[in-house]
Formats: structure tokens, sequence, C-alpha cells
């Protein structure tokens, strides 16, 4: 049956000690862990020997901080490979979307302790909360967090590559969508709140969105969006330029209002935009409005309600879509939680919206560098044009709405980015 090393079968002449195309993790640690944890492929690879393993890059170059690899793992006897997904963790896929005459001299915005902190928090959340939820997500076959001296960290887990598949950000959420993944997020919203608070509470402090300000992400973008739309994005650039760099106030209106709302806190998947939500697809391979998998949750933090919802409505919705239902998906929202709940709350859907309102602001201005962030403006082919252009409408109607809800707080609030205390009446 050729070589059971480590108790998986592979080909006399196959060299496991070989690495997954160009990540740290080796054939060897890749098949032994899948064998230990995939009936499946312990099944078929029984009785048929792998002969050999391909990996392709599928993050594109535009991964958070880690690469995906798309594994296939050819087996003897087999017409198909049988296909899994490897997460390593990483610095160079969000340092290079992030170009590099843009990063600080100090160093990088990301850099490798960061990217420790951010995977060991999703290996946390698949593996102390991910079992206990009824929400869509990923099969996870083997957690391995990252330490500095001794493992680079990874997660292997089932391809979703033929299950499952991402909108381009530019086709915008339609209604229907918008309503699944509500229904999700309260889900998973009303599991936390069911916990000790000793569970969670105090434990997944760290808001790397928040510490976009301390680095300027924002401000090259806002540069390159003058040059695209003179004059159209100038109001908001202005005005957002007061209080982008200002660390206590924006991370009042994204996590800390909650306190003064008299909202529970919860914990936020963090970055819930399209990318990392998939939908079902269907028989004729078109994507459905139906969920098949929430993923990429190393962005876990404990925040406000709104905060994974205000991205999704505002990143990932046109803004004239958003503005037409954006009473009844706030109200919808409230429903849901308060039902999923089970027990009476002691919060109001105006409460709700004074959240979403506050978290708004912040998104709106990655909404308005979505555009020059994901596109290559100095060479767009002839369908990102358009694409483009939809994304720079949609965060002009998002700026607009952002400095009306920047009017909305009060000026206690307001005195935050000049280092005065505030607080919401």
């Amino acid at each position: 049956m050729g070589n059971t090393n480590a108790e998986y079968n592979a080909v006399t002449n196959f060299d496991t000690s070989k690495n997954v195309a160009d990540s740290p993790i080796t054939i060897d640690w890749l098949l032994r862990n899948l064998h230990l944890s995939d009936p499946f492929f312990t099944k078929l690879n029984k009785y048929a020997a792998v002969s050999d393993v391909t990996a392709e890059d599928i993050s594109d170059g535009k991964g958070f901080i880690s690469k995906v690899y798309k594994v296939d793992i050819c087996l003897n006897n087999s017409k198909e490979p049988y296909e899994v997904i490897l997460k390593v963790p990483g610095v160079e896929s969000f340092n290079a979307a992030y170009q590099n005459d843009h990063v600080q001299e100090n160093g990088t915005i990301m850099n490798d302790k960061i990217v420790a902190v951010l995977h060991n928090t999703e290996c946390d959340f698949y593996s102390s909360f991910a079992p206990h939820l009824d929400i869509p997500l990923v099969k996870i076959y083997k957690i391995q967090k990252r330490t500095i001296d001794e493992h680079p960290g990874a997660l292997l887990m089932e391809s979703m590559v033929a299950k499952g598949g991402s909108y381009s950000l530019s086709t915008g959420a339609n209604i229907h969508q918008i309503f699944e993944v509500i229904k999700h997020i309260c889900s998973f919203q009303a599991y936390m709140l069911s916990l000790p608070a000793e569970k969670w509470i105090g434990k997944y402090n760290f808001d790397v969105f928040g510490s976009f300000s301390k680095d300027d992400m924002f401000g090259p973008f806002f540069e390159k969006l003058k040059i695209l739309k003179p004059g159209m994005f100038d109001e908001g650039i202005k005005e957002f330029d007061k209080y982008r760099m200002k660390t206590k106030f924006m991370k009042y209106i994204m996590i800390e209002i909650y306190k003064d709302l008299d909202l529970p806190a919860v914990l936020c998947h963090g970055d819930f935009w399209n990318n990392n939500v998939l939908w079902k697809i269907d028989s004729n391979g078109l994507l459905t409005n139906e969920i098949a998998a929430i993923i990429d949750w190393q962005a876990l933090h404990e925040g406000c309600l709104t905060d994974d919802l205000s991205r999704f409505m505002c990143v990932c919705t046109d803004g004239d879509l958003r503005r037409e239902y954006e009473n009844e998906i706030l109200q919808y929202y409230y429903d849901t939680i308060t039902n999923d709940l089970k027990k009476d709350v002691t919060f109001k859907v105006e409460q709700v919206r004074k959240a979403y309102e506050a978290n708004f602001i912040q998104q709106a201005m990655i909404c308005m560098f979505a555009g020059p962030f994901l596109f290559n403006c100095d060479s767009l082919t002839g369908d990102e044009k358009p694409q483009l252009e939809k994304m720079l409408l949609r965060g002009k109607l998002a700026m607009e709405d952002g400095l009306d809800y920047l009017g909305r707080l009060p000026k206690e609030i307001l005195d935050l980015a000049n280092g005065c205390e505030g607080k919401v009446e």
C-alpha cells in the first residue's frame, strides 16, 4: 500500500517532507492532520495512496492577514483529486495590497505580532465557539495556533470552492441577502449573550480596524480620491480628517458607545464584508441568496451590537437600496435579536439605531477608500472601470450619510477627538 508513515497512506517515492506550495506547512503535516480529523478522506486513503499534492494560492494577493491555498490531493485510482483549504497567517498579502509607498517608515500596517493575535483569535473562535453555533460555517480539520518560535500557524478546512462563492463587492447585496445576513448575525449574538460573561468578556479586545486610525490607513487613499474625483469627496475628507486619527474618538464610535447607550456587549465578527460571506451555489452554478458559510473570524472582538450590520450595510450595499430599506432593516434586526434571545430585553430599537449611526461613521470612511484600495486605478481593465465607478458612488453616498450621522453626535462626544471626556445622553 506504500508509505503509511504518520498513519496516512502515500506511495513509496512521494516526498511528504516538502512544503505545500510556498507556505511553511509541510505536506506531511497536512496529510497527517487530515487523516486524523476527516473520516471521508481517511476512508478514501485506506485503499488509495496519495501520489501527489499540489496547491494554488486563491487569496489573489488580497487576503487580509493570510494566504489561502486550494490544495489538491491526488489519490491512486481516483479520477478527481481530494480538495481541502489551507489557511496560513502572514503579513505579505495585506501589505502587498496596501501599496509599499504608503507603508509607514517605522514598519508596516500589519506586523508579525498583530498577525499572531488575529490568527490565534480565529483559532479560539473555531475551537471554543463554533461547535455550539447554529450558523453556517466551514468544517475545520486542524486548528494550529501561531507561535513566534515554534509554529507559523495554520487552519486546515473543507473546501467550499464548489459549494459556495462570494459576489463581487461592486455587485451590492440585495434585500434578501441583507435579511439572511441579519438572521445569522443575530443567532451568533444571541448565543454569545447566553453564555456566562467570564467565557468571553475582556478576552477579545483587539480591534484591528480601530488600529487603522493610529497607522493612518485612510490618508493615502483619501488623497487618491481627490485625484480620481476632484471635488466629489472633498467635504467628507475635510471633515473626517478631523477625527480619523483620533484613536479615542474612533474607538468610542465603533466599540464603546454601547456602554452609554445601555446596550449589551457582544462579540463581533469584525470584518463582515462580501469576501467573508460565501453564498450557496445552485444546480445551475449560480450564487443564491442563502449563506453557505461565514468565514475569516480573525478580527473577532468585543464590541457593539451593530458593528457587523453597519459594515455590511455601508460597504456591501448600494447606497440607494440602503437608504430605501434602512428603517425596515434596523427594525428587522431588532425584532430578530429580541426574539432569538428568548427573554425580555431592556433596550429599544431607538438605542440600536443610535449605535448603528455611530458605527456607520467609521464604516463610511472604509467605504470611501474601498475603491482605490481594491482597484489598481492606474491600470484598470474594461470591466474594472464601471466597477470602480459604482464603488465610488457607493462611497459618496456613504460619506454623505456618515457626515449626517457625525453631525448628530453630541458635542461632548465630538470633543473626544480633542482629548475631552464625553457621554451620550
